[in-house]
């Protein structure tokens, strides 16, 4: 009878576990099982970012998030911790994943112009095609523990540099006309970020229609005469 240390060969293989071709068996018994349990993850995360969407932070339960993947209420522990810190661990990378997506967008020899319509451009396909992740990661910040909450505030503080930066860079260049920098970040902060609240997948103005009218609002703000396309 095989210890608690032995490896036992998978059908077929019988006790021949040195031959290749179970090796090989083996092996592929072990990538599909890392395979399920990384899908599992994934499949945890996107419902529960739907859950929270839809019943805030106290009204997901792990039991219900467990249903709803298809687990058993106790095996959901195989894959989280507590809900606390899976919730917080999802806030964070949803916000690190933000600041990413603004980054990369850049181009070194960009013009701050057109730094300004990536910006726009990122955060409106980020509260539309995101939307529940938008929310969640500014609505469900109250819980979140001290472990997380440094990462929290740096990556905020990150995010929101990024606006800030881009103001004043285009007002050092004179293309933008603004007496206070840091309030025209913050205005233009919770005019992008509001859209999740509200934007409907069927509603009157899609993506692409949204990108023009909120870049041309923050155009205006910042003293900028141009049209987009100017």
């Amino acid at each position: 009878m095989a210890g608690s240390g032995d490896i036992v060969a998978p059908e077929g293989c019988a006790a021949d576990i040195a031959t290749l071709g179970c090796t090989e068996k083996v092996r592929d018994q072990m990538r599909k099982r890392g395979s399920k349990g990384e899908h599992t993850k994934l499949a945890l995360r996107q419902n529960a970012i739907s859950l929270l969407y839809k019943h805030g932070y106290e009204g997901m339960s792990l039991r219900l998030l467990a249903r709803e993947t298809g687990l058993q209420a106790g095996s959901i522990y195989n894959y989280i911790d507590s809900k606390e810190e899976f919730v917080a661990q999802i806030v964070c990378d949803t916000l690190r994943e933000l600041v990413d997506a603004i980054l990369e967008s850049f181009e070194d020899n960009d013009q701050v112009k057109e730094k300004l319509r990536k910006y726009v451009s990122t955060l409106v396909d980020w509260n539309t095609l995101r939307k529940h992740e938008a929310v969640i990661s500014q609505s469900e910040t109250r819980m979140l523990p001290k472990s997380f909450l440094n990462e929290f505030m740096k990556l905020r503080r990150e995010f929101e540099m990024i606006g800030l930066r881009l103001i004043e860079e285009g007002v050092e260049e004179g293309v933008f006309r603004v007496s206070d920098p840091i309030l025209a970040s913050i205005a233009m902060y919770n005019l992008l970020m509001g859209i999740a609240v509200w934007y409907k997948d069927d509603g009157r103005l899609g993506a692409d229609e949204l990108k023009i009218e909120y870049y041309t609002l923050i155009e205006n703000m910042l003293g900028v005469r141009s049209s987009l396309n100017g």
